[in-house]
């Protein structure tokens, strides 16, 4: 415990060191501290690079999408924690890998064809799908890329997509294929149901002998054992505990408000969308278009290329917009269009789609949540001193009632298995860990559990694991005896219900009646649907009988009598099956296609050689928030 916190102590020393190693150059490059020399890529496939600045700006592009498409800022931290990074470094590599393979192949993409793409870029035509010079020149000035940097990363980009379609553009999946797919998967089963249970029949199981009980028990046994149980003493200190006992002056809670006032204030925001126009004369037009009804602003983003993540700039500040814009959008007191103003991007329209009142958490508010974070606070400090101390005196060869006399520790006795509820014990998983593995007799080091809490403790006795005699555990043994017979009754009973049944079909309602239930009716259902209270095992058997048919199905409670009452098919030919189908056959084609496309780029990466330089990828993120 010491050396882990003088560990902690020194880790913010650490990171300085880490970051007077990092210099960052122009263009993303980065100093390698191994060799001295400046390294441009991330990663290598063959002879192509995938650069830092490729990996950068694709892990910052998607960075900010998903961070507009859930409302709330993304940390590169948490982006980490999902695999984002591995996630674009992955696509990148593959792109890499058939770059290599059209160079291997000496396809290149023509000047010609590149500006032909160019031309046809959504995200370049005005309202009336020409191409907009303006709209190029804008869009190059925001990206921070020249106009050739673009127009070679779109060369390379076409590249890549002939040498992906070469590959896959007779990867399909046969219609026929996706209406036995959705004939299977669409499938429809409904039925009704009712349950005899073994509750029924509880009354007519009788006593049993103590023979039974003993047989039960042997057939039985793990369910009445007891398990290792450990006699443990421990000293514990809580700093949640610890927390009550500390008094915060109202001067420092003022304080403390005061200095975190951004926690309790928030300012008005809107929810707002952007769209940035070459010209005024366009901007106005579009205004125009909107108010007439002709148009939407999704209309208009679709028409150019934009996506939600592209115009949309999620909650913001008056402050946050700044200029005319931030007084147009916070002088309206209601959602809708507004514009066009002129921004430092280019006359704009802005679509207000909500408003968040600001908020204010009043010091008479947040006293307590301020007072018991001080304490706590305070109370962490005390927790760190004490456990070295601790630590200290059972080094040097103190008992655990020696700690507790001489620190703010407290000595506590428990009976522990590992079965112990995790809510009757602070810090349960550490806690039973260290009892069950601790040796008998021996004064433990203090262990942190994930609350803060710190522990010593010391295994005093073990029982092990027995089976109680008779009549120390006749009324469990007694009631799971007539449990088991109950239940036994009831799936007699529902078998004999089932094989007596008249050819005319069986009457649910009767079986019902006798046990004082209702029949259930389930509408038709797929072969993954598992309806609350049903039987693991009756879907599956549902899709193997044929309508009318009746069958029964055990569970822990008794049984369950059912029978089929309707086969709902897939019907490829009506609007909505031809709709499925063709769906799956893209969807199934798309992936497949993807397919290749992973198999075909690893295998050649394997073949060429890929190198991946994890120290730069560190690196490059660490210099992204």
């Amino acid at each position: 415990m010491l050396s882990s916190i003088r560990a902690s102590r020194g880790s913010v020393f650490g990171w300085i060191i880490m970051g007077l190693l990092i210099v960052g150059l122009a263009g993303f490059g980065f100093t390698s501290v191994l060799s001295g020399g400046v390294v441009t890529s991330v990663a290598e496939v063959g002879e192509e690079e995938v650069t830092v600045d490729e990996f950068a700006n694709a892990f910052q592009t998607r960075l900010r999408g998903i961070s507009q498409q859930i409302g709330t800022p993304i940390t590169t931290t948490q982006a980490r924690e999902i695999g984002l990074d591995d996630a674009i470094l992955g696509e990148l590599i593959r792109n890499a890998a058939l770059l290599g393979e059209a160079r291997t192949l000496g396809i290149d993409t023509s000047d010609e064809v590149v500006r032909d793409a160019l031309i046809r870029e959504p995200a370049f035509q005005d309202i009336s799908g020409n191409f907009d010079a303006d709209l190029y020149r804008l869009a190059i000035e925001t990206s921070g890329i020249s106009a050739a940097e673009y127009d070679e990363q779109l060369r390379r980009g076409t590249t890549r997509d002939l040498i992906a379609l070469a590959m896959t553009s007779s990867v399909t999946l046969p219609r026929g294929a996706a209406r036995e797919i959705l004939s299977f998967q669409g499938e429809g089963r409904a039925f009704d149901w009712v349950r005899v249970p073994g509750s029924a029949f509880t009354d007519r199981v009788g006593s049993p002998s103590d023979a039974q009980l003993e047989a039960f028990i042997a057939d039985n046994r793990d369910a009445f054992v007891t398990p290792e149980t450990r006699s443990v003493t421990y000293a514990l200190l809580d700093p949640t505990v610890l927390a009550e006992t500390i008094d915060i002056p109202e001067a420092a809670l003022r304080e403390e408000y005061d200095r975190n006032i951004d926690r309790f204030t928030r300012e008005e925001r809107r929810i707002v969308d952007r769209i940035a126009f070459p010209t005024m004369a366009d901007a106005e037009a579009a205004a125009t278009a909107l108010a007439e009804g002709q148009t939407s602003i999704g209309e208009i983003a679709s028409a150019r290329g934009l996506t939600a993540a592209d115009f949309s700039l999620g909650s913001v500040t008056r402050g946050a917009i700044g200029g005319a814009a931030g007084e147009a959008l916070f002088g309206r007191d209601s959602t809708g269009i507004v514009g066009p103003v002129t921004t430092d991007i280019g006359p704009a329209l802005f679509r207000i789609n909500a408003i968040l009142s600001a908020q204010e958490i009043t010091f008479e508010q947040a006293r307590d949540d301020l007072r018991t974070e001080l304490a706590l606070f305070e109370a962490d400090g005390i927790v760190i001193n004490e456990t070295i101390r601790a630590e200290e005196l059972i080094l040097g060869g103190a008992t655990l009632e020696e700690v507790a006399a001489e620190t703010a520790f407290t000595l506590q006795t428990a009976e522990v298995n590992r079965n112990t509820p995790a809510d009757t014990i602070i810090g349960a998983p550490a806690f039973l860990g260290e009892a069950f593995t601790a040796p008998l007799g021996m004064d433990r080091d203090p262990i942190q559990t994930e609350t803060g809490a710190v522990f010593a403790l010391r295994v005093e006795s073990v029982a092990e694991p027995a089976l109680p005699p008779l009549n120390d555990i006749r009324d469990a043994v007694t009631a799971a005896w007539t449990e088991a017979q109950a239940v036994a009754e009831a799936r007699n009973a529902a078998a004999r219900l089932i094989s007596g049944l008249t050819v005319d079909g069986p009457d649910l309602s009767a079986i019902a009646a006798q046990f004082g239930t209702d029949v259930q009716s389930v509408e038709p259902i797929r072969r993954d649907a598992r309806p609350d209270g049903i039987p693991a095992g009756l879907v599956p058997l549902i899709f193997t009988m044929d309508e009318g048919d009746v069958a029964l199905v055990e569970d822990a409670q008794g049984a369950v009598i059912f029978q089929l009452t309707e086969i709902d098919t897939f019907d490829p030919a009506s609007d909505t099956g031809r709709g499925l189908v063709d769906f799956v056959t893209f969807q199934s084609a798309t992936g497949a296609q993807q397919d290749v496309i992973a198999y075909f780029t690893n295998a050649r990466s394997t073949e060429r050689g890929l190198r991946i330089n994890t120290q730069i990828i560190d690196q490059v993120l660490s210099q992204i928030p």
